[in-house]
Protein backbone atom coordinates (compact mmCIF):
# COMPACT_ATOMS: atom_id res chain seq x y z
CA UNK A 1 0.00 0.00 0.00
CA UNK A 2 2.96 2.25 0.92
CA UNK A 3 4.57 2.06 -2.22
CA UNK A 4 1.07 2.48 -4.39
CA UNK A 5 0.84 5.65 -2.60
CA UNK A 6 4.17 6.70 -3.41
CA UNK A 7 2.91 6.26 -7.32
CA UNK A 8 -0.28 8.19 -6.80
CA UNK A 9 1.19 10.93 -5.51
CA UNK A 10 4.54 10.66 -8.03
CA UNK A 11 1.75 10.70 -10.40
CA UNK A 12 -0.01 13.86 -8.90
CA UNK A 13 2.94 15.60 -8.78
CA UNK A 14 4.09 15.54 -12.44
CA UNK A 15 0.26 16.14 -14.03
CA UNK A 16 -0.29 18.92 -11.87
CA UNK A 17 1.12 22.13 -12.71
CA UNK A 18 2.16 24.53 -10.11
CA UNK A 19 0.37 26.63 -7.86
CA UNK A 20 1.44 29.87 -9.85
CA UNK A 21 -0.74 28.27 -13.04
CA UNK A 22 -4.52 28.22 -12.33
CA UNK A 23 -5.95 23.82 -12.54
CA UNK A 24 -8.86 25.18 -14.70
CA UNK A 25 -8.92 28.80 -17.28
CA UNK A 26 -11.38 31.04 -15.76
CA UNK A 27 -14.19 32.00 -17.98
CA UNK A 28 -14.57 35.22 -19.00
CA UNK A 29 -17.10 37.56 -16.91
CA UNK A 30 -20.67 37.34 -19.15
CA UNK A 31 -21.59 41.05 -19.24
CA UNK A 32 -25.42 40.14 -17.90
CA UNK A 33 -26.76 43.69 -19.48
CA UNK A 34 -25.34 42.88 -22.61
CA UNK A 35 -27.17 39.47 -23.05
CA UNK A 36 -30.50 41.25 -21.42
CA UNK A 37 -30.18 44.04 -24.30
CA UNK A 38 -29.71 40.65 -27.09
CA UNK A 39 -32.91 39.20 -25.81
CA UNK A 40 -34.82 42.06 -25.18
CA UNK A 41 -34.23 43.28 -28.98
CA UNK A 42 -35.17 39.48 -30.27
CA UNK A 43 -38.09 39.95 -28.31
CA UNK A 44 -38.96 43.17 -29.63
CA UNK A 45 -38.54 42.44 -33.39
CA UNK A 46 -40.86 39.10 -32.66
CA UNK A 47 -43.34 40.93 -30.82
CA UNK A 48 -43.96 44.16 -33.69
CA UNK A 49 -43.73 41.52 -36.04
CA UNK A 50 -46.49 38.87 -34.74
CA UNK A 51 -49.77 39.23 -36.19
CA UNK A 52 -51.32 36.30 -34.09
CA UNK A 53 -53.04 37.74 -31.12
CA UNK A 54 -51.79 34.59 -29.04
CA UNK A 55 -48.55 35.35 -30.27
CA UNK A 56 -47.88 38.99 -29.51
CA UNK A 57 -49.34 38.37 -25.96
CA UNK A 58 -46.74 36.03 -25.83
CA UNK A 59 -44.05 37.81 -26.72
CA UNK A 60 -45.20 40.63 -24.68
CA UNK A 61 -45.11 38.28 -21.81
CA UNK A 62 -41.44 37.25 -22.32
CA UNK A 63 -40.41 40.89 -23.29
CA UNK A 64 -42.46 41.94 -19.93
CA UNK A 65 -40.29 39.14 -17.66
CA UNK A 66 -36.76 39.86 -19.14
CA UNK A 67 -37.40 43.54 -18.58
CA UNK A 68 -35.17 45.13 -15.90
CA UNK A 69 -36.55 45.12 -12.14
CA UNK A 70 -34.19 47.86 -10.98
CA UNK A 71 -33.45 51.18 -12.25
CA UNK A 72 -29.53 50.79 -12.42
CA UNK A 73 -30.77 47.99 -15.26
CA UNK A 74 -32.82 50.26 -16.98
CA UNK A 75 -30.95 52.92 -17.25
CA UNK A 76 -27.64 51.13 -17.85
CA UNK A 77 -29.42 49.57 -21.19
CA UNK A 78 -31.47 52.20 -22.00
CA UNK A 79 -30.09 55.63 -20.46
CA UNK A 80 -26.51 56.95 -20.12
CA UNK A 81 -24.13 56.30 -17.63
CA UNK A 82 -21.53 59.23 -17.74
CA UNK A 83 -22.46 60.33 -20.56
CA UNK A 84 -22.21 57.19 -22.65
CA UNK A 85 -25.24 55.61 -24.00
CA UNK A 86 -26.21 51.76 -22.75
CA UNK A 87 -26.60 49.02 -25.03
CA UNK A 88 -30.14 49.97 -26.05
CA UNK A 89 -30.28 53.26 -26.09
CA UNK A 90 -31.04 54.56 -29.88
CA UNK A 91 -34.18 52.12 -29.51
CA UNK A 92 -35.39 52.82 -26.46
CA UNK A 93 -38.38 54.87 -27.70
CA UNK A 94 -38.98 51.69 -29.56
CA UNK A 95 -38.71 49.43 -26.88
CA UNK A 96 -40.45 51.10 -23.98
CA UNK A 97 -42.92 53.11 -25.96
CA UNK A 98 -43.82 51.23 -28.54
CA UNK A 99 -43.71 47.47 -26.51
CA UNK A 100 -43.26 47.69 -22.79
CA UNK A 101 -45.74 51.03 -21.95
CA UNK A 102 -48.50 49.52 -23.64
CA UNK A 103 -48.44 45.92 -22.85
CA UNK A 104 -51.64 44.27 -22.23
CA UNK A 105 -50.50 40.30 -21.72
CA UNK A 106 -49.85 40.72 -18.01
CA UNK A 107 -52.07 41.61 -14.93
CA UNK A 108 -52.41 44.87 -13.69
CA UNK A 109 -50.86 43.99 -9.82
CA UNK A 110 -47.31 42.00 -11.67
CA UNK A 111 -47.01 45.22 -14.43
CA UNK A 112 -47.48 47.91 -11.56
CA UNK A 113 -45.48 46.57 -8.74
CA UNK A 114 -42.09 46.26 -11.39
CA UNK A 115 -42.48 49.85 -12.71
CA UNK A 116 -43.09 51.40 -9.19
CA UNK A 117 -40.20 49.41 -7.98
CA UNK A 118 -38.11 50.66 -11.07
CA UNK A 119 -39.43 54.01 -10.05
CA UNK A 120 -38.33 54.00 -6.73
CA UNK A 121 -34.78 54.43 -7.34
CA UNK A 122 -34.93 56.40 -11.03
CA UNK A 123 -33.29 59.58 -11.52
CA UNK A 124 -35.12 61.07 -14.33
CA UNK A 125 -32.72 62.00 -17.87
CA UNK A 126 -33.74 63.74 -20.79
CA UNK A 127 -33.35 60.59 -23.34
CA UNK A 128 -34.46 57.21 -22.77
CA UNK A 129 -35.48 57.02 -19.08
CA UNK A 130 -37.80 59.56 -20.00
CA UNK A 131 -40.16 56.99 -22.27
CA UNK A 132 -40.08 54.95 -19.28
CA UNK A 133 -41.18 57.70 -17.03
CA UNK A 134 -43.86 58.57 -19.46
CA UNK A 135 -45.61 55.25 -19.27
CA UNK A 136 -45.08 54.90 -15.43
CA UNK A 137 -47.39 58.42 -15.39
CA UNK A 138 -49.88 56.51 -17.96
CA UNK A 139 -49.91 54.05 -15.38
CA UNK A 140 -50.89 55.80 -12.78
CA UNK A 141 -52.81 57.79 -14.32
CA UNK A 142 -54.97 54.48 -15.43
CA UNK A 143 -54.61 53.00 -12.01
CA UNK A 144 -54.04 55.36 -9.27
CA UNK A 145 -55.36 53.43 -6.27
CA UNK A 146 -53.45 50.31 -7.05
CA UNK A 147 -50.29 52.30 -7.45
CA UNK A 148 -50.96 54.23 -4.16
CA UNK A 149 -51.38 50.94 -2.17
CA UNK A 150 -47.91 49.97 -4.02
CA UNK A 151 -45.61 52.70 -3.25
CA UNK A 152 -47.42 52.46 0.42
CA UNK A 153 -45.83 49.44 0.95
CA UNK A 154 -41.80 51.03 0.26
CA UNK A 155 -40.02 52.62 2.90
CA UNK A 156 -39.95 55.81 3.07
CA UNK A 157 -37.23 56.81 1.53
CA UNK A 158 -38.06 54.87 -1.57
CA UNK A 159 -41.63 56.77 -1.55
CA UNK A 160 -39.93 60.15 -1.40
CA UNK A 161 -37.92 58.74 -4.44
CA UNK A 162 -40.57 57.57 -6.46
CA UNK A 163 -42.22 61.02 -6.69
CA UNK A 164 -39.19 62.60 -7.52
CA UNK A 165 -39.01 60.52 -10.41
CA UNK A 166 -42.82 61.00 -11.34
CA UNK A 167 -42.65 64.56 -10.86
CA UNK A 168 -39.04 65.17 -12.43
CA UNK A 169 -39.12 66.90 -15.77
CA UNK A 170 -37.40 70.20 -17.66
CA UNK A 171 -40.89 71.55 -17.13
CA UNK A 172 -42.66 70.14 -14.15
CA UNK A 173 -46.12 70.72 -14.06
CA UNK A 174 -46.53 73.53 -11.08
CA UNK A 175 -49.61 71.60 -9.84
CA UNK A 176 -50.04 68.92 -8.51
CA UNK A 177 -52.58 66.77 -10.55
CA UNK A 178 -56.17 66.43 -8.55
CA UNK A 179 -56.33 62.82 -9.18
CA UNK A 180 -52.84 62.17 -7.38
CA UNK A 181 -54.04 64.69 -4.60
CA UNK A 182 -56.94 62.35 -4.80
CA UNK A 183 -55.27 59.23 -4.54
CA UNK A 184 -52.27 59.80 -2.21
CA UNK A 185 -55.42 61.06 0.57
CA UNK A 186 -55.71 57.53 1.75
CA UNK A 187 -52.56 57.99 4.14
CA UNK A 188 -51.23 61.32 4.90
CA UNK A 189 -47.61 60.74 5.19
CA UNK A 190 -47.85 59.65 1.26
CA UNK A 191 -49.94 62.83 0.83
CA UNK A 192 -46.95 64.26 2.67
CA UNK A 193 -43.95 62.99 0.65
CA UNK A 194 -45.70 63.55 -2.25
CA UNK A 195 -45.74 67.32 -1.87
CA UNK A 196 -42.18 67.59 -0.52
CA UNK A 197 -40.91 65.78 -3.57
CA UNK A 198 -42.94 67.93 -5.80
CA UNK A 199 -41.76 70.97 -3.90
CA UNK A 200 -38.44 69.67 -4.09
CA UNK A 201 -38.43 69.57 -7.68
CA UNK A 202 -39.61 72.63 -8.28
CA UNK A 203 -37.30 74.32 -6.16
CA UNK A 204 -34.53 72.09 -8.51
CA UNK A 205 -36.01 73.57 -11.63
CA UNK A 206 -36.29 77.23 -10.65
CA UNK A 207 -32.65 77.17 -9.51
CA UNK A 208 -31.51 76.13 -12.72
CA UNK A 209 -33.47 78.40 -14.37
CA UNK A 210 -32.30 81.32 -12.34
CA UNK A 211 -28.31 80.45 -11.24
CA UNK A 212 -26.64 82.29 -8.09
CA UNK A 213 -24.77 84.80 -9.41
CA UNK A 214 -27.10 85.82 -12.43
CA UNK A 215 -29.45 88.83 -12.15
Amino acid sequence: MKLFSVFVIAFILNVLPAKSTPFFTPKPAVDTALEKAKKLHVLYLRETAAKDPAQIAYYQRQFFYEFPNNFRMLNKLYGTTNGKPGYLNEVADKHISDVFNIITAIGDTAYYTKIIAIAADGVWDTYGVNYFQTGLKMRVLKNADLAMYLVLRLPAKKVSNFWHFFFDSLYPEREIPNYLKEAASVNQNLYNLMVAAHQAVMNERDSDANPVGEK
